[in-house]
């Protein structure tokens, strides 16, 4: 099961915006940063 899969599953606990990204918390301490770069957005998952 791949990063992403385990987010599809996983309940959104907290929401934050930062100066240049958003960043999404779900159960389980699994966490996506979303970034305006290269054009596009950039996620990573962590």
């Amino acid at each position: 099961m791949s990063k992403f899969d385990k987010v599809r599953m996983a309940e959104l606990v907290k929401v934050e915006e930062t100066a240049d990204a958003l960043v999404l918390t779900f159960q389980g301490d699994l966490r996506v940063t979303m970034r305006v770069a290269d054009g596009g957005i950039v996620s990573e998952v962590s």
